[in-house]
């Protein structure tokens, strides 16, 4: 299972403008992306959860209310603190179970982030979309920003998608499956097309 690492990422993106002169516009337009990476952890799965469907500053906010809350962001402590304390520091109540489940999961051993590194991506995603509010969107940001997967490409994101359309002159409602088909010329290294196209969106929000 290859990867990528901030050693080898600009080689990697050099690699797919090389390949393909929509990728070299992005680069050459905005510059390489930062190598984003998050800890695979229960506070790092926690902190993505909460990023579905919100502003990243929102999730941040709720994530640090919880984290000044705790001290120490754990499945103990979040398994044991009351719901009405989880829904201060910002958490919806959708929120409150989601982080419940996980604390539960990986306490019971139903889900084990230690083993979580030698799977292949399919059994990633289906070993944690089997806690409820982890779809296939967090699995993906798992497998590309936790375990730095070369060939991730989660279509469900909303600023991927935004980035995407715009650069490429689509139609405003271009439908995933068309996306998808796009993305096959960027295999096998669609995360790095994913993050290009992410820097896109960042720098002109």
């Amino acid at each position: 299972m290859e990867t990528f690492t901030p050693d080898n990422f600009h080689a990697y993106c050099d690699q797919l403008a090389e390949s393909d002169t929509r990728i070299e516009e992005l680069l050459h337009t905005y510059g390489y992306p930062p190598c984003w990476q998050r800890s695979l952890s229960f506070s790092g799965l926690l902190l993505t959860i909460l990023e579905q469907q919100v502003s990243l500053a929102s999730a941040k906010h709720a994530y640090k209310k919880l984290e000044n809350l705790l001290e120490e962001i754990s499945p103990e402590r979040v398994n044991a603190l009351p719901d009405h304390l989880l829904k201060k520091c910002g958490f919806s109540r959708q929120k409150t179970r989601y982080a419940k489940e996980l604390a539960r999961h990986i306490l019971e051993g139903k889900v084990s982030l230690e083993a979580v590194p030698q799977m292949p991506d399919e059994i990633v995603r289906l070993h944690l979309t089997q806690v409820p509010g982890i779809g296939n969107w967090t699995a993906n940001i798992v497998l590309l920003m936790m375990l730095n997967r070369l060939d991730v490409f989660p279509i469900g994101d909303l600023a991927l998608r935004k980035s995407m359309i715009a650069h490429l002159d689509l139609p405003k409602k271009t439908d995933h499956e068309t996306l998808l088909a796009i993305s096959e010329d960027w295999k096998p290294l669609r995360s790095v097309a994913c993050m290009l196209f992410w820097h896109r969106y960042l720098s002109i929000s």
